[in-house]
């Protein structure tokens, strides 16, 4: 932050990070003097403290809280495509994940469009690639990622899977609706491999059980390709 628009003040552990303008800036002063980051990991109170008027900002609001604050005179909710997905990350080297054909049966077996008319309200775009179309590179010519239970099974028994037990990992409150989401897919999964167990952990005990590559399925920022 030494030549960017804001400079560092202060910070507290587990509470706020303190910034203010930087008059030295080469692309001239921001519109403000002082920036407070508020760290309030929980929803619930996010929520509070926006319609307090306590913070003026929040993020990673899920739809139900969305139209309590869009029902609030005094608050508002604004919405943007995002260059980014949700993504269930699989450990390609680990069996049965090491087939393609158990990978492909997953994909097929996920109902995209129910989770975004459902779980997100219809404020969100189903995907047809691991390319967000928030991305400049996202391709508008490709068909969304196809949802066929039957082909799911299909490919599922051509496989040679003999019912071995996959754990999927997930966060829960690091990205706005991740363990519902997971829980969902969870459900639609168990339709054609019943063998599944969900687990949410903290954002640092995932980043070390990821080093030491023991997970199978991650509720993450990436797709790690076979």
């Amino acid at each position: 932050m030494g030549t960017g628009p804001v400079r560092f003040v202060s910070w507290t552990k587990d509470d706020r990070i303190v910034l203010e303008a930087n008059p030295s800036y080469w692309g001239g002063r921001v519109d403000f003097d002082r920036l407070v980051v508020r760290a309030l990991p929980e929803m619930a109170p996010r929520v509070a403290a926006l319609l307090k008027g306590e913070v003026d900002l929040i993020t990673q609001v899920p739809p139900d809280q969305g139209e309590r604050i869009k029902a609030n005179a005094s608050t508002a909710v604004a919405g943007a495509l995002y260059g980014g997905l949700y993504v269930l990350a699989v450990n390609s080297q680990r069996p049965p994940l090491d087939n393609p054909l158990v990978k492909q049966a997953l994909s097929l077996a996920i109902d995209r469009e129910a989770i975004v008319k459902e779980l997100w309200r219809g404020r969100g775009v189903v995907p047809n690639s691991m390319i967000a179309q928030g991305d400049n590179h996202f391709d508008v010519s490709l068909p969304p990622l196809a949802f066929k239970p039957a082909e799911a099974k299909d490919r599922l028994k051509k496989s040679g899977y003999k019912g071995e037990e996959i754990v999927i990992e997930t966060t829960s409150g690091y990205m706005a609706g991740d363990k519902p989401m997971s829980e969902a897919i969870q459900a639609m999964w168990r339709l054609v491999l019943p063998a599944l167990t969900l687990g949410a952990f903290t954002m640092a005990s995932i980043a070390r059980l990821t080093r030491s590559s023991v997970l199978e399925v991650l509720r993450a920022d990436y797709i790690r390709t076979a």
